[in-house]
């Protein structure tokens, strides 16, 4: 089977696969995350800038929120009188009193502007609107108070951070198997370009989750009054409605309402010494002073404990102190502590900003990862032919293909024979060739010879219905005794024949490299067992010869598994390493992924795999231009962000054996002598990107700007 083409399957081929919460919500996490993550984004980035402003305000303002101690304020309607003559055309809506012996008295307008005043002299320390000044500025988008209904559009903001990002960021993310948590909460260092994006989105939304849930979830009842009303309908608290006042009958005078230093000894004496208190003026002639004060025993910044006082009389006309508060009211003011990290002190201040501050970086490494994955996926791989170079040769050796036979539904196998007498070059299991089925085009197969077939290869083919040309050309146009050009065989998935045990892993025609492995292996008489996955028996290519008696008791056949079910089964095979044991796996990407991700706390030297087409993130990534240094020759190429080395040393006249373009068929391995590459490549294990000695020039590239290659 051609590797370029091995990935693309016809829809209709495929079996139905079983409902997955993952495949259902990814699409959902994706599109809110391009949708309203703009609001979670703008509400993270604001609420990390608010997160320690209760230490920053009075550093910031210093002569405005810190006043001189003194033994006796003055009263609150001296206050009241001069705040009215500085905004003599706004409401006064309330007086602000902190439990300090330095804090100012602080009033505050309906229209938000607040006036800060001595306590001792009454002169004014400052004047500032709520949304006015640095962090009055981040809390004004934090809330989006300058759009219209604001507060539903961050409430929407925080529904979709909580359902669709989190949960269904937890439900994509969460490995199959529950012993594979651990390694899905460690960020791999080694990954480069959108793989390292998407592993360090995985990784620190795993760990941010739950401060980002409560987050969200705990600003709801903020935004939503009818979240905030559930509550109290949930734990059946029952509403209630603001008292009122009761003006005396009067005759053409106005009734003379009590002051706000009266109302102030009232609250004292029902609620001695506060940490803070708000007194509400009344602003409509039945209006109650409302008033709430946070006792100095309280649990959290917002326990608050309501008074409610007739304007005239300064009867009490509702008196409730927290700890009698109905339980919705408590959970209501608890969320509101939670969500503005006013629980937990200065840790949980410093877990509100890190989770904040996790959004910006998860908002980033999201949308990059996918954008890169969308543009990889339309930017076709780069061809030395379409750069201007000569289109390349058919080199190596002819063959004459000897017999073909149908194995399955759409596989055909291809005896190769030699054509001129000279013997066939020994060929090591898991070797490739290349082929060439028409003239200019070539494609990569995997043997499946077995050690005592000296003089002929073995190829099979599976015809894709989306082939550009190598498998439509092999099963319609090659015929019994036609003459082939192929290359010398390659191997870059050889059998370590060291290794205690081998577990050969093989779906569908990725069971082409690992035949060639069975085979040898039986024949040497090692230890191995194969588990073989397809569609049925019927389309299970080789299956009568797998069927053997020398495969008695080490071959397994899997047919019709649902995903899950396949799934399950190999994290079963691989939750545990034999000692000395390899594996070795070859098949469509999402069957590669499947037993790469089961088999991760198996050492990197025990995993082999063979790939049929090129790395997703080969063409992803940051690309930018360096310089080729050719040791040989002294001469030094640059290679700009568009083209690969194999391309610009093509256009410099310098020919570099290439093939598959992809980085799956090692033609261009090349040997480095200086330089750092970046290995975007299917060939190379990580031990051997790890010594960096050797790299794949058609689709690598470099860290830094220069590489000296021996050439």
């Amino acid at each position: 089977m051609s590797r370029r083409e091995a990935a693309t399957r016809p829809s209709a081929s495929r079996p139905r696969r079983p409902f997955s919460w993952r495949r259902a919500l990814l699409p959902i996490h994706r599109w809110i995350a391009l949708t309203l993550g703009i609001v979670v984004l703008a509400s993270a980035i604001t609420g990390a800038g608010m997160a320690f402003r209760k230490q920053l305000d009075p550093l910031v303002y210093p002569r405005m929120l810190q006043a001189p101690a003194c033994a006796a304020r003055l009263p609150l309607d001296q206050f009241v009188s001069r705040a009215r003559a500085l905004h003599p055309t706004g409401k006064l809506d309330y007086i602000r009193l902190l439990g300090r012996p330095d804090a100012p008295v602080i009033l505050r307008f309906a229209d938000k502007d607040t006036y800060y005043f001595d306590p001792c002299s009454g002169a004014v320390l400052g004047e500032q609107n709520r949304y006015a000044g640095f962090f009055g500025r981040i809390e004004q988008l934090h809330r989006f108070v300058y759009v219209k209904n604001g507060g539903w559009l961050v409430g929407a903001g925080a529904l979709a951070a909580a359902l669709g990002l989190v949960i269904g960021g937890l439900v994509v993310w969460w490995p199959r198997a529950p012993r594979r948590l651990a390694d899905g909460l460690r960020l791999n260092t080694n990954l480069r370009g959108r793989a390292f994006e998407l592993d360090l989105h995985r990784t620190l939304g795993a760990y941010a989750a739950t401060l980002l849930l409560v987050s969200s979830l705990t600003a709801l009842p903020q935004a939503f009054d009818f979240v905030k009303n559930g509550l109290n309908t949930l734990t059946g608290t029952p509403a209630e409605t603001t008292p009122q006042s009761a003006p005396p009958a009067t005759t053409g005078h106005k009734a003379a309402k009590i002051s706000m230093e009266q109302a102030w000894r009232m609250v004292q004496a029902l609620s001695p010494h506060p940490r803070e208190a708000l007194l509400h003026l009344p602003l409509k002639a039945r209006s109650p002073i409302e008033i709430f004060t946070i006792a100095a025993d309280a649990p959290h910044a917002n326990a608050r404990t309501y008074l409610y006082l007739d304007a005239y009389s300064g009867r009490v006309l509702r008196f409730t102190p927290y700890g009698r508060m109905g339980l919705g009211g408590k959970i209501y003011f608890w969320t509101l502590s939670i969500h503005t990290g006013e629980v937990g002190g200065i840790v949980g201040q410093v877990l509100l900003f890190l989770g904040a501050l996790s959004v910006p970086v998860l908002a980033y490494t999201g949308v990059s990862s996918y954008l890169r994955r969308r543009f990889a996926r339309r930017k076709p791989a780069p061809s030395i032919a379409a750069d201007g170079a000569p289109p390349r040769q058919p080199t190596g050796r002819r063959v004459r293909v000897a017999r073909i036979t149908t194995e399955a539904p759409g596989v055909k196998s291809f005896e190769l024979v030699s054509a001129d007498g000279r013997p066939l070059t020994p060929a090591t299991p898991g070797a490739h060739i290349d082929v060439h089925p028409l003239p200019g085009l070539v494609r990569q197969y995997s043997l499946c010879s077995g050690p005592q077939d000296q003089d002929r290869y073995l190829i099979a083919v599976r015809r894709d219905s989306a082939s550009r040309g190598g498998s439509r050309a092999m099963h319609d146009k090659v015929r019994q005794g036609d003459l082939l050009s192929i290359s010398e065989p390659r191997n870059h998935f050889a059998l370590h024949y060291a290794a205690a045990s081998h577990l050969l892993l093989a779906r569908g025609i990725g069971i082409t490299p690992i035949l060639a492995m069975a085979r040898a292996l039986a024949a040497a008489g090692a230890e191995f067992r194969l588990e073989y996955f397809t569609r049925s028996a019927e389309h299970t290519p080789f299956h009568d010869l797998l069927s053997g008696p020398e495969y008695a008791g080490r071959v397994r056949f899997h047919h019709g598994l649902e995903v899950e079910a396949q799934a399950e089964l190999i994290e079963g095979l691989l939750s545990a390493r034999p000692d000395g044991a390899h594996v070795y796996v070859c098949g469509a990407r999402p069957f590669m992924d499947m037993v790469e991700a089961a088999a991760r706390a198996w050492p990197a030297e025990a995993l082999h795999r063979e790939y049929f087409t090129a790395d997703p993130c080969a063409w992803a990534g940051e690309r930018h231009g360096f310089e080729v240094k050719l040791a040989r020759s002294g001469t030094t190429i640059h290679v700009p962000p568009e083209l690969s080395i194999a391309s610009a040393l093509a256009g410099a006249g310098i020919h570099v054996e290439t093939s598959c373009e992809q980085g799956v068929c090692g033609a261009c391995l090349t040997r480095v002598l200086e330089g750092a590459p970046d290995h975007r490549d299917a060939v190379l294990s990580a031990v051997e990107r790890e010594r960096g000695d050797r790299m794949l020039v058609c689709v690598s590239r470099a860290y830094g700007g220069q590489l000296t290659l021996d050439l």
